[in-house]
């Protein structure tokens, strides 16, 4: 089985250990994306054949480019929670119905 995975803000790489417990036997492609600088020493030398970003914008360049260089462009979407404006505005809303204030 081979595993690819992104550990962003990955700090000294205790998400990746995990899955590499969990996944012993399996190949694991790991990509880094940590700024600072100790970070990113550990992970270097736990992970010497990594791939390794400082900047979360680098990485999503790169990946987009490799998707588009490999045909694979496609529309991916996310969920997003409604802005916390949204939220006050009818619990106010709620409340002034309720008596509440």
């Amino acid at each position: 089985m081979n595993i690819t995975h992104y550990d962003l803000f990955a700090g000294i790489g205790g998400f990746s250990l995990a899955l590499e417990e969990v996944f012993n036997e399996a190949k694991i492609n790991h990509i880094f994306c940590e700024w600072a600088e100790f970070p990113a020493a550990v992970l270097k030398k736990h992970w010497p054949n990594g791939i390794f970003y400082g900047d979360i914008a680098d990485l999503v360049t790169d990946t987009n480019r490799q998707r588009y260089q490999d045909g694979i462009a496609k529309t991916e979407t996310a969920r997003r929670p409604l802005p916390v404006a949204e939220h006050v505005s009818s619990h106010t809303k709620r409340q002034t119905r309720l008596g509440h204030r």
